[in-house]
């Protein structure tokens, strides 16, 4: 059987988990709502992200013009605002020219690196690269989630960045 995605909020038994209600998975990989004596048996593995709502959605997208060569540089960024949390759905990268190695990471508030979540390379043949997450990636507020580029090519290029996701 196939794994199960469970998107936030959503409905189970008519009552939506983000209301105050709960779901767990029990020892024996059952889900259990709402502390109900039922179960439901389930098979794989059972992972939550937010759902694809309209509201909150970030969608950042910047440039660094004439990056040289071997440099790196920051080509997109969000700052998550106090009291929130950032749900990092996917990013991406490209450049002008050629080959460049991008880093999705995140930042606490004094620039030190909390976490590198993925690193890709692209070529002058395919000079872009999409990362999309198969789960969303949870960004404390005051983190800043980062698009960060070296440039490869031996030569100066610009190159973009884009990060998406929803703020909630």
């Amino acid at each position: 059987m196939s794994d199960i995605k469970v998107a936030l909020p959503t409905v189970l038994t008519n009552k939506d988990i983000s209301d105050g209600y709960s779901a767990q998975i029990t020892s024996d990989n059952a889900l259990k709502v709402d502390g109900s004596s039922f179960t439901q048996p389930i098979s794989g593995t059972v992972t939550a992200e937010v759902a694809e709502v309209t509201s909150g959605l970030i969608c950042v997208s910047s440039a660094v013009t004439s990056l040289g060569n071997g440099l790196t540089d920051t080509a997109a960024y969000y700052a998550v605002s106090a009291g929130e949390t950032f749900y990092l759905k996917s990013a991406v990268a490209t450049g002008s020219a050629g080959p460049c190695k991008v880093v999705v990471d995140y930042t606490d508030s004094s620039n030190t690196v909390v976490d590198t979540l993925c690193t890709a390379f692209f070529s002058s043949t395919n000079p872009t690269v999409q990362i999309v997450f198969p789960a969303t990636i949870d960004i404390p507020a005051t983190n800043i989630v980062r698009v960060r580029v070296t440039n490869n090519c031996g030569r100066s290029q610009n190159v973009y960045g884009t990060i998406m996701g929803r703020s909630v």
